[in-house]
């Protein structure tokens, strides 16, 4: 079973010509899901927050640091789909 990801976050329909463009045919792009969406701004958060990123980096190594904290931007990110469901 695949993890809900919310859909996509900045869909763009189909568009003729006239109907959304006045000389080209685009074609629909879905964009990121909502998951990344939530997931990114989780991320900004967690880095302004990051007061000693220097020192935690020299004490966990970059590698472990940013594995820490990418998952835990997913994790707020499905905290967040879920509070959407409830």
């Amino acid at each position: 079973m695949s993890k809900d990801d919310g859909g996509p976050a900045f869909a763009r329909p189909f568009s003729k010509n006239g109907e959304y463009s006045d000389s080209q045919q685009n074609r629909s792009q879905e964009g990121m899901s909502l998951r990344d969406y939530f997931a990114a701004q989780a991320l900004q958060g967690q880095m302004q927050r990051e007061k000693d990123f220097g020192k935690t980096v020299r004490e966990q190594g970059f590698s472990k640091y940013a594995a820490h904290i990418a998952e835990t931007s997913y994790q707020l990110a499905d905290a967040m789909l879920a509070a959407r469901s409830a």
